[in-house]
């Protein structure tokens, strides 16, 4: 999944203010390494877009009690991660009691932003080859072929200092049922079979008199998948009734035979 951060001034700003704040540094850096990998995981119970109006669009994800990033997320493949800085609840306006003409205010700086990518290693490398190529080009000029030098003498040296980019998360993909886009999500074929699991779960509760598998856990599951595919859940859950009220019917069709042995008609 290709993740593409962005930064602006204002990021740069706020976040230089912890320049020597181990702690976080560190929570800054696990922010990053999450979102890297996955975009659209949480970082944390307290990840989550703003309820606050003048700054809704937005999203935080605390790396202390008092400490939040602002970032958003756009696109996909890649995924665009806008990093708007590290602010206190009070600077956002929503401490307690919460400041509507900060979150004005903080609205109006934020939506001024400008935003540019930081190059990385590969994007350098190939800068570097597109110098050399007007380097060794007959038609380009003396003066553009100076130019060309000078600016990859600078990259080289740019090139030295800067760290190996992070090698791409390779993950398992299914053609027949795999979203291209975000290959992460279960697909329905999926979802399907862990709730005919959870069903199944269910059905040896009951039969055996005791919790095989705790029914609490199951019920946290079942509310999880539905918000988190608050539209393939429900859809799923129909399907699987679907076919399981088809199957009952089924089976109730057939002779005392095939109810006697069942294993041997392929029931």
């Amino acid at each position: 999944m290709a993740v593409v951060f962005k930064y602006c001034k204002l990021y740069y700003a706020t976040e230089s203010r912890f320049s020597s704040n181990t702690v976080v540094r560190t929570k800054l850096q696990e922010f990053l390494r999450t979102k890297q990998q996955n975009p659209l995981q949480k970082f944390g119970s307290k990840d989550y877009p703003f309820h606050h109006a003048h700054l809704s669009g937005y999203l935080h994800a605390g790396l202390t009690n008092n400490l939040s990033i602002l970032y958003s997320i756009s696109g996909s493949n890649p995924h665009v991660i806008k990093l708007y800085g590290i602010f206190t609840h009070d600077e956002l306006g929503i401490g307690q009691p919460a400041n509507i003409k900060i979150q004005k205010q903080m609205s109006k700086q934020l939506s001024n932003q400008v935003f540019e990518s930081v190059p990385t290693k590969a994007d350098v490398e190939r800068k570097i080859q597109s110098l050399d190529r007007v380097i060794n080009d007959r038609a380009a000029t003396s003066s553009e072929k100076d130019t060309a030098r000078k600016l990859k003498f600078r990259l080289e040296q740019k090139l030295v200092s800067m760290p190996n980019d992070q090698p791409k998360v390779k993950t398992k993909t299914n053609i027949y049922f795999k979203d291209k886009k975000n290959p992460e999500r279960h697909t329905i074929a999926e979802l399907f079979s862990i709730y005919e699991k959870m069903q199944i779960l269910r059905k040896a509760n009951a039969r055996l008199g005791y919790e095989y598998y705790s029914n609490r856990e199951l019920d946290e599951l079942d509310k999880r998948m539905a918000r988190e595919y608050p539209k393939e859940w429900p859809k799923m859950k129909r399907m699987f009734d679907s076919a399981n009220s088809a199957k009952e019917k089924a089976w109730k069709k057939q002779p005392w035979y095939v109810k006697t042995f069942p294993g041997f008609f392929g029931y």
